[in-house]
């Protein structure tokens, strides 16, 4: 079960953007596909999304830091 869920859309295109424990993903609702955006990460416990830069923000608890990686890059 994801820890953290959010639903993007941009015109045709809409994903569901988790996070599990140790990885963020995205699920293409009309695909049907998933895609790995970060994989082997400690401990996930926060995300978000910047619509405008196209970043994902991770805060990783046992890191004790919050990070970002472009979404872009994941064919968002």
């Amino acid at each position: 079960m994801p820890d953290v869920v959010l639903l993007l859309f941009s015109g045709k295109k809409g994903y569901l953007l988790f996070s599990t424990q140790h990885s963020i993903r995205k699920f293409s609702i009309y695909s049907h596909q998933y895609t790995d955006v970060v994989r082997n990460l400690r401990n996930i416990v926060g995300l978000d999304f910047d619509r405008k830069t196209g970043y994902v923000y991770y805060s990783d608890l046992r890191l004790k830091k919050i990070q970002r990686v472009p979404l872009n890059n994941t064919g968002w």
